[in-house]
């Protein structure tokens, strides 16, 4: 960060600048190339009911689509993380930089800066781009659970103690989302993943579990599959195993 031997404060200032400026439209190309390969915009267009889903995705089965999905977002969070990494980087230089020419000529030898930041158009690229995941991400996270409430089952391996595999289920999508966020660097998309997974499991896991406790469920040998409207085999006693009220 210390100017370069031999060159003056404005020198390297000049130099630096140069440097990200360069670094940046590298990265501000690679954006836009993932951005218009993997149809974010598009997808968050469907997501929010303007536009119809990718072509290449009406073709694809439920669980294939949320699979590819899962992919898309994290490398959009891994790819958006290290650009982040980046502009904190440069902007740190720049600053230290920008600090050590108004050290060195003084505050009225200071350069004037009304002009753009050398990564400006970076920045503004990562924004969009992490606005158009947050909105993708939860449609995915409401998408997986849904699937995770159609194939809920009781896990019966002790009787004194029945658990759904929904919790099993939403456990694992909250984590795949907030490490998706975490991955990013972006404050903002932490608070909004943490957010919706809380509506998650207020609106969907709970209800969900709350359906399944108000009735009594056969305890037998094998898991008793449940759908999003209930558990099944409620209140039938198929000779198999005995009945118990899961209120406890």
């Amino acid at each position: 960060l210390a100017p370069c031997p031999g060159l003056s404060p404005r020198q390297h200032e000049d130099v630096m600048e140069a440097v990200v400026r360069a670094t940046g439209k590298y990265i501000l190309e690679t954006l836009r190339l993932f951005r218009s390969g993997k149809r974010l915009t598009q997808w968050e267009m469907h997501v929010r009911g303007n536009a119809e889903m990718p072509r290449h995705a009406q073709a694809m089965e439920s669980d294939e689509l949320r699979r590819s999905l899962d992919g898309v977002l994290v490398e959009c969070a891994v790819l958006c993380g290290e650009v982040n990494k980046f502009l904190s980087y440069a902007n740190e230089l720049l600053r230290t930089v920008h600090a050590a020419v108004r050290e060195g000529e003084g505050a009225a030898g200071s350069r004037a800066r009304q002009e753009a930041s050398a990564a400006q158009d970076v920045e503004i690229e990562v924004q969009e781009i992490l606005c158009s995941f947050i909105v993708v991400e939860q449609y995915c996270v409401a998408k997986s659970m849904n699937r995770a409430v159609e194939v809920s089952e009781l896990d019966v391996y002790d009787k004194s103690i029945q658990v759904s595999s929904l919790v099993d289920d939403t456990f694992f999508i909250a984590q795949s989302s907030f490490e998706r966020s975490l991955l990013a660097m972006y404050e903002f998309g932490v608070i909004s993943a943490t957010n919706h997974i809380k509506v998650i499991m207020e609106d969907m896991l709970m209800v969900e579990l709350s359906h399944l406790a108000a009735g009594k469920v056969v305890i037998g040998e094998k898991p008793l599959g449940s759908t999003a409207a209930g558990p099944s085999s409620v209140g039938h006693d198929t000779g198999e195993g005995e009945t118990r009220d899961l209120e406890d």
